[in-house]
């Protein structure tokens, strides 16, 4: 499994800030509803520290 953070310059001076997670094991479709609960339960948080770093 791997995130990837991404900021990206918006229109009017706004960033928009996006995290893709995305399972790439063979049986990923099978393993996704069952790890899914587990592995995005940090997201408010690590969304909060992508955010204060694009203020930066």
């Amino acid at each position: 499994m791997q995130g990837q953070p991404r900021l990206s310059q918006g229109n009017e001076l706004r960033t928009r800030v996006t995290y893709r997670m995305e399972i790439t094991a063979p049986d990923g479709d099978e393993l996704g509803p069952q790890i899914r609960p587990a592995a995005t339960a940090a997201l408010p948080e690590t969304m909060a520290a992508l955010v204060k770093l694009a203020q930066d």
